[in-house]
């Protein structure tokens, strides 16, 4: 059953990585410095990325290791990505500070540079604009940080964003939400370490991404993944449902949905088995009904047609079960012409014997 839980975050933590996100988390791999379209904050010996204890279990987090020197200590920019500034768009990424509080942990954004600068939600424009600059609340514990950049037209003034405890999911602190200007078609992320004089005051990063809010956006549950957590401490099945490259409206009532292919060691499938057939009681068809059967539908009985496969897919435990009935079929049809060629053999050599006596 853990194992099963351990998937289930894995698969979490794979739907995370694309659905919605506009960041491409695939430079984020093994090695230190800049990767991709991340580029570093600080010197390269500050910022190593490697396999850790993440917030929905072991991934490649960005540790940021400052030198003491009280000025860039750590965390990446992103490039920017295209956005429509009449829409909204969530920011958010997990960051776990240890060994000290000394410095600040900062999530913020960039437009692009240069004007039209983004501004706060009472219109006043930011040149330098921060969603969150302080400590976390704790040491050595993870917390998703979210914040909300508005459409150019948005008239609110309340601010949606905050921070939130990675292990109960309550909201511990909140963040600065800013706007679009007409004319901004960019957007970049970026979270520091800053301003640290200690340097035991170590940070990880973790799954930072940018989504149109749109109703298709990751549930902040799903991205707390608090169902996950209570799961593997109650040794239960996050019920949850995971789609990558789609949406939830195209998932149906699958638990997950893959648009794309999967590539795996190892995948088990637990399905009903076929070894009825070998029962005495199992009635095998009649050859000449099987012929019957081919011409007038154009596939084997018990198998779906060609057209109903495009239409519905295939069950693959289902289908790996019928497979398996019809090789067992064809099993006993091979056995009852092995019997009736040997008898036939004995026939025919019988009667050569009769022959070579009459000579």
């Amino acid at each position: 059953m853990k194992k099963i839980v351990s998937m289930a975050a894995f698969l979490l933590a794979a739907g995370l990585g694309h659905t919605q996100n506009l960041i491409d988390l695939s430079p984020w791999i093994v090695g230190s410095g800049n990767t991709g379209h991340f580029i570093q904050n600080g010197n390269t010996p500050e910022n190593v990325r490697e396999w850790g204890d993440g917030p929905y279990g072991r991934a490649i987090l960005w540790r940021a290791i400052p030198d003491g020197s009280n000025s860039a200590d750590g965390g990446f920019v992103t490039e920017g990505y295209s956005v429509d500034h009449n829409k909204m768009y969530r920011l958010s990424i997990w960051l776990k500070k240890t060994g000290s509080q000394v410095g600040n942990s900062y999530l913020g954004l960039y437009s692009g540079g240069g004007e039209p600068y983004i501004t706060t939600l009472a219109g006043t424009e930011s040149s330098n604009p921060y969603h969150f600059y302080n400590d976390l609340p704790e040491l050595d514990k993870w917390y998703l940080v979210v914040a909300f950049v508005h459409g150019s037209s948005d008239a609110s003034s309340v601010h949606l964003g905050g921070v939130y405890d990675g292990t109960t999911g309550e909201k511990v602190a909140n963040t600065f939400d800013f706007k679009f200007q007409a004319g901004i078609n960019n957007l970049r992320l970026r979270s520091y370490l800053y301003y640290v004089t200690d340097s035991q005051a170590q940070q990880f990063f973790y799954g930072p991404r940018i989504e149109e809010v749109n109703g298709n956006e990751t549930p902040l549950e799903a991205l707390l993944g608090l169902g996950i957590k209570e799961g593997i401490a109650n040794n239960a099945i996050y019920p949850t449902k995971v789609g990558i490259n789609t949406t939830s409206a195209s998932m149906g009532n699958f638990e997950l949905a893959v648009n794309g292919t999967i590539r795996a060691k190892e995948v088990k499938v637990e399905s009903d088995w076929a070894d009825f057939v070998f029962e005495p009681s199992y009635k095998l068809r009649p050859l000449s009904e099987v012929e019957v059967f081919i011409e007038s539908k154009g596939h084997l009985p018990e198998i779906p047609s060609a057209a109903e496969v495009a239409n519905n897919g295939v069950d693959l435990g289902a289908m790996d079960a019928k497979l398996l009935m019809k090789i067992e079929e064809l099993t006993l049809y091979i056995l009852e012409q092995e019997k009736r060629i040997k008898a036939l053999e004995a026939k025919l050599a019988s009667e050569t014997k009769k022959e070579t006596v009459k000579e």
